[in-house]
């Protein structure tokens, strides 16, 4: 814990020992204040091995790798089609033959007549992008539930702390209170 943290643990705690003691007589107001004390020493090493031992649920997605997959083989195939394209211009300048683009046809759609290395370096770019962006989309979202549940697993073991180190130890304090009261107004009944 930082220093911070156990301030406002320590006035937390405090407060709490306060509110359990009012009404109490000076004895007992005493102890649960010591019972405070005493929590607040165990308090930082408790709420370390409750966190220690909370299952965070941190693991990878199934649909990680294959995305991954998709956007490598977007990107190789982007890069093969660059090439293709500059093969015609880069050929000639080392006294080599340039070979022919081949172009859609057939399709009898808007890309007909589009040379195929242009398409499959646009086609290459496109799926990257719009895979990115459907990647960032399922991470965050994902990843906004994934801390939301590891948030209130850590506040099921904070509060779980909580009330083992600083809540119980004190009501019980305040229970042998209660009953030494009455056994007090009992002997003092029977005394008359």
């Amino acid at each position: 814990m930082t220093a911070a943290q156990r301030a406002q643990a320590g006035t937390a705690v405090r407060a709490y020992a306060d509110t359990a003691a009012a009404g109490l007589g000076e004895g007992w107001s005493a102890a649960i204040h010591e019972l405070a004390a005493d929590a607040l020493e165990s308090l930082p090493s408790e709420l370390d091995r409750a966190v220690a031992r909370t299952d965070l649920g941190a693991r990878g997605s199934w649909w990680w790798p294959l995305l991954a997959a998709i956007q490598w083989l977007a990107l190789i195939a982007a890069v093969i089609s660059g090439v293709w394209l500059l093969l015609p211009l880069l050929l000639p300048l080392w006294g080599m033959v340039a070979p022919g683009i081949p172009q859609v046809e057939g399709t009898q759609t808007w890309l007909d007549g589009w040379p195929i290395p242009l398409v499959g370096l646009l086609g290459g770019v496109l799926l990257g992008i719009v895979l990115g962006l459907i990647g960032a989309l399922l991470s965050g979202a994902i990843g906004a539930a994934r801390r939301a549940r590891a948030d209130r697993r850590l506040r099921k073991q904070v509060h779980a702390v909580a009330q083992q180190v600083v809540v119980l130890p004190i009501e019980g304090e305040r229970e042998r209170a209660r009953e030494f009261a009455v056994a007090v107004a009992r002997a003092a009944g029977r005394k008359r």
